[in-house]
């Protein structure tokens, strides 16, 4: 029971990363579905604990994640989708759950990731890629997946 929500996470998280690379998007259906799932199992793990305070926690974290990816999204001119944002929340809520003293960490890796990725295909690809950079999108929500990920595994099993 201790890793359902990690398990609903990747659920999701894992499809949701595809359809981004695919698409560019991340779609409201089962951005919102995925919350509120989580949501719902937070719930539950807390009552079975009767750990209120693991709850408030992870839905505070929820909601400073939230508002660092929507503060980034204004102030980016549209460098970070509003699909980022929404999904962000569910990051904050897993993040929350396992190690909520570590939600700007998992921001921070997710960033990380992106910009290594940036850097190898620059690297490969040269000239090409460079052009192609400065017109097209890259999904950002892998990279948010994969430090949620991270973060937590190495919190949980470290």
């Amino acid at each position: 029971m201790k890793y359902l929500a990690l398990l609903v996470f990747a659920s999701f998280a894992l499809p949701l990363s595809l359809i981004d690379i695919k698409q560019r998007r991340l779609p409201n259906g089962p951005v919102v579905s995925l919350f509120g799932l989580l949501f719902l199992v937070a719930t539950a793990l807390s009552a079975a604990e009767s750990n209120w305070y693991s709850f408030w926690s992870a839905l505070k974290v929820s909601l400073f994640t939230f508002l660092v990816y929507l503060l980034l999204y204004l102030l980016s001119n549209n460098a970070l989708g509003a699909g980022d944002v929404k999904f962000s929340a569910s990051t904050g809520l897993v993040v929350g759950l396992y190690c909520p003293d570590k939600w700007l960490l998992a921001v921070w890796v997710s960033f990380i990731l992106a910009s290594v990725y940036v850097c190898i295909v620059l690297f490969l690809k040269r000239e090409a890629v460079r052009q192609s950079l400065r017109t097209t999108s890259i999904p950002f929500g892998p990279f948010m997946t994969g430090g949620t990920f991270i973060v937590v595994a190495l919190t949980l099993f470290a």
